[in-house]
């Protein structure tokens, strides 16, 4: 054994993903690096890190793959990594405001689906309501800086919600910010007026696959059609000026449907259209849903592959097809939170309190905080969340991915674990998996 090497382990940051050819990948996110080394190499580097040639071992000392430090100090200085990206990250804070709790559709998979998940009855935004979140979003414009404003639900775009809106839309433009939304589409020809560049700006919407499947998905309670009521208010914002970001939930049930949507958007030329955006997303089905014990779950990898082989150009869906960009955009851009939930949402309910995710909206033992004479009060769980950082986080401040995955979704853990622990979701298999469908895809262009 090389004396210099008894002294000498890999690091804690190490990792790896093995392909078919015989290749693995090695990488250390935090220290930068990542290479393709041949399987039998990798393996004496991972497990008998002593037996490297010499000139192999020093090569891997230069990269992090292997250190000199403790695994405490290599803990210590990955803090310090970890709180030099946070000090270059503005904190601008993001704020959403929640017109109503209620919507007109009741899709299945919908994290709103169960009644028992929203324990407040429904409820709609008042104008004093509204007037005193726009004094408080005064005040987080001085302290915090806020770029846009957001509506979201419930479906906050409703006939009985068009007064409240109009309110906070213009407001928000008097002090110079944009408003974007996410909707169902169904009733935005009655917010018209409001679709411009300067006001309600850009539009999240979803289309689950062609008609047949999107009618049978996401429906009213009396199970009327809606897919062409949207896909001409979709038409209707993008005459407007606005931006659409089409956004399909996928499981299972509607994988044919989306390879359908795709050649029928095509062939409507909304893909040629600038304003327009589009990616799927995987439904994981919620805990407190009927669809919870359904096997309906499918990975983004399984859905790419079943677009490709029905023919669907994957590039125009998904820009995530070069290995090494993808593992340049975690070195330089690590996600050291997993969304903004930790110190940048704000999100004000109908009711009076204040969340900080989506999901937990309507949920008031997870509040962070509530409203008092137009300012933000928050609550003491506000300060278990701004612990979400993955170099505090117990399962994180140790993880080769982690770089990637920013400690995953705090509102799925009950609220004694939010400020200590990761919540993995399966993100180790899913980073590999991503991995060996990227490296397979280059190795076949090539």
């Amino acid at each position: 054994m090389n004396s210099l090497m008894a002294t000498i382990r890999v690091s804690t940051y190490t990792g790896h993903v093995s392909f078919e050819d015989g290749k693995t990948l090695v990488f250390n996110l935090p220290r930068h690096a990542a290479d393709i080394w041949p399987a039998d190499i990798a393996q004496i580097l991972l497990n008998a890190p002593g037996e490297l040639h010499p000139d192999v071992s020093t090569y891997a000392l230069s990269t992090g793959y292997l250190t000199s430090l403790s695994e405490e100090e290599e803990v210590a200085w990955f803090q310090t990594e970890v709180e030099a990206v946070e000090t270059l990250d503005g904190k601008a804070a993001i704020v959403s405001v929640v017109p109503t709790n209620t919507c007109n559709l009741a899709c299945a998979y919908c994290f709103q689906a169960n009644t028992e998940m929203r324990s407040l009855l429904s409820r709609h935004l008042t104008m004093d309501a509204a007037k005193n979140i726009m004094s408080a979003i005064d005040g987080l414009l001085s302290t915090r800086g806020i770029t846009h404003l957001e509506l979201f639900g419930g479906e906050p775009l409703l006939p009985r919600t068009r007064e409240v809106v109009h309110y906070l839309v213009r407001a928000a433009a008097e002090r110079g910010l944009t408003t974007r939304a996410t909707t169902n589409g169904t009733f935005l020809h009655d917010f018209e007026d409001l679709l411009d560049p300067q006001l309600l700006c850009d539009l999240q919407i979803s289309l689950d696959g062609s008609r047949e499947y999107h009618d049978a998905r996401r429906v009213p309670i009396t199970g009327a059609p809606t897919f062409d009521k949207i896909f001409e208010n979709i038409k209707l914002a993008l005459n407007r000026g606005v931006k659409v970001f089409i956004r399909p939930n996928v499981d299972r049930r509607n994988l044919e449907g989306l390879a359908e949507l795709v050649l029928f958007l095509q062939e409507e030329r909304l893909f040629d259209n600038p304003l327009v955006t589009f990616d799927y997303v995987n439904v994981i089905p919620d805990p407190l849903t009927p669809d919870a014990s359904a096997d309906i779950l499918v990975s983004r990898e399984a859905t790419g592959e079943y677009l490709k082989n029905a023919g669907i150009d994957l590039g125009a869906l998904d820009n995530k097809s070069d290995l090494a960009g993808f593992l340049g955009d975690a070195m330089k851009k690590p996600l050291i939170y997993a969304c903004g939930a930790p110190n940048r949402n704000i999100y004000f309910s109908p009711e009076g309190q204040i969340y900080n995710c989506h999901e937990l909206v309507g949920r008031p033992e997870m509040a962070v905080g509530h409203m008092e004479s137009g300012t933000f009060k928050p609550l003491p769980i506000w300060n278990d969340w701004q612990g979400r950082r993955i170099d505090k986080l117990q399962n994180c401040k140790r993880c080769p991915v982690a770089y990637l995955h920013g400690g995953g979704c705090g509102a799925r853990l009950s609220p004694d674990k939010i400020s200590w622990l990761g919540n993995c979701a399966g993100y180790p298999e899913e980073f590999a998996d991503t991995v060996r469908a990227m490296y397979g895809a280059s190795q076949t262009e090539a």
